[in-house]
């Protein structure tokens, strides 16, 4: 009997499906609770039928680190003169106007970008080649450093990469992991080459920290391939960790390819993520470190998410926050949170469905904390906070049915998700025009679009 498996490991979740012609098992489990290889072993021991051979993942691991941004103990070599071009093309945030802007927090230190003596043309043409004296000093400093990965990005590498390689080639016999900019997709977008090549290497532990949990909590001849926006790759293809963050986007986009939903709009309101499938896809990722070279399928995040929080505004009444949202504060049913989040509120008001892996990780104590949190948050409004929460959901569903009127054509649209039961009513209610169709079952869930690797 064959078996699709696929795992899909978010922030907070993780949820693995495993699906033959005629029986499939899904388990979800909470990351804070359990880890992803205590919930790998607990499935097989509950389902000893399934037969993992191989076994297809999408990660949102690249999202978590890029978060905590820690000490990356990597070094950036470009072209000299050219040192300070990562650090002028960070973004600048809030992107609205303030009297307070202010440069994200760069991820690799300018003391560790280093200019190296070449350089080739526009068309190609080697000007200054590499000179090996310079490169012996450099890897001394590195070591005394103690920096064991370095991303290398040259000007024009995506015409001439010689330059890049003969670097490469020297560190590596060094013993140092090195990740070029010409090994990625071919950009004219120099900084965003270069960026990637940065994340690329930057991934480089924590990604084959978690191959190894997963390499543990497998059968020994399980196969083990990572969605990517550019491709289902193995953890030897360094240069595709970065587009691993898309991996369930590209997943989702081929299911509905392969269930001929084309021809309608795709929403999906996961416990993690709200946003609608475009078609297309776009070649270059604005991230608050700077513009990073990938391709990964067009999609438009929505105004609310689910585990955004609810402040209040300076005018003293509660509010979604405009603030990045950070998908490792959990809720505070959860027990983690600081501050109430939208499924806070559906829990309050008793709409949050009794999701699987959801539900019986809820702390019932957390509700009265939840309530004094949307009071301090609402200090002016003396109705109940449920009533405030019940305003606050209805907020959220009429900001929502906004993205949608705004950024969807079609007339038909898809709806997938945990949540998409909840937001298929209240959508239909505020856009009659449009027909909403909920997709049943498994269908619906990431881990089974993941699954579907083995077809293509």
């Amino acid at each position: 009997m064959a078996w699709s498996n696929g795992l899909s490991v978010g922030c907070s979740f993780a949820e693995l499906c495993c699906a033959s012609k005629s029986e499939s098992f899904v388990q979800r489990w909470y990351l804070q609770k359990k880890s992803l290889a205590s919930g790998i072993k607990d499935f097989l021991q509950q389902h000893p039928q399934v037969e993992l051979q191989r076994l297809f993942v999408s990660t949102k691991m690249v999202q978590r680190v890029m978060e905590q941004r820690r000490d990356p103990k990597l070094a950036l070599l470009v072209t000299t003169g050219f040192q300070m071009w990562p650090g002028i093309r960070q973004v600048v945030k809030p992107n609205y106007f303030s009297i307070y802007p202010h440069r994200s927090q760069p991820l690799i230190s300018t003391d560790l970008i280093f200019g190296i003596t070449e350089r080739i043309n526009q068309k190609g043409e080697v000007i200054t080649p590499v000179d090996s004296s310079e490169l012996e000093f450099l890897v001394v400093k590195l070591k005394l450093a103690q920096i064991s990965k370095v991303a290398v990005g040259f000007l024009h590498s995506q015409t001439n990469p010689i330059n890049e390689i003969q670097v490469a080639e020297y560190f590596r016999k060094e013993g140092l992991t090195v990740l070029c900019s010409h090994e990625v997709n071919a950009s004219n977008n120099e900084v965003a080459r270069w960026w990637r090549a940065i994340l690329n290497t930057y991934l480089v532990d924590d990604f084959m920290e978690q191959h190894q949990e997963l390499k543990e909590a497998l059968p020994e001849n399980c196969e083990i391939h990572y969605w990517s926006s550019e491709g289902i790759f193995s953890e030897r293809d360094h240069s595709r960790f970065f587009p691993s963050l898309f991996g369930n986007l590209e997943a989702l986009r081929q299911q509905a390819s392969r269930s001929q939903q084309s021809l309608t709009a795709q929403i999906h309101f996961g416990l993690e993520e709200f946003f609608i499938m475009s078609e297309g896809v776009q070649e270059v990722y604005l991230s608050d470190l700077g513009p990073i070279a990938t391709t990964f399928p067009s999609h438009q995040l929505l105004s609310v998410q689910p585990l955004q929080r609810v402040e209040m505004s300076p005018w003293g009444c509660a509010h979604f926050s405009s603030q990045e949202i950070h998908s490792q504060s959990s809720s505070m049913i959860f027990g983690r949170g600081g501050a109430p989040s939208f499924l806070d509120l559906l829990f309050v008001v008793e709409q949050l469905p009794p999701i699987q892996g959801l539900i019986e990780n809820v702390s019932m104590k957390m509700r009265t904390q939840i309530l004094d949190s949307i009071i301090l948050a609402e200090q002016h409004n003396k109705n109940r906070p449920q009533s405030i929460a019940q305003d606050l959901i209805q907020m959220a569903c009429d900001l929502v049915a906004m993205d949608v009127g705004y950024f969807v054509k079609e007339d038909r649209v898809i709806l997938s998700g945990e949540l998409s039961t909840l937001f298929g009513k209240e959508l239909q209610k505020r856009l009659p025009r449009k027909e909403f169709f909920i997709q049943k079952g498994h269908h619906r869930l990431e881990s089974y679009a993941v699954s579907q690797g083995c077809q293509l």
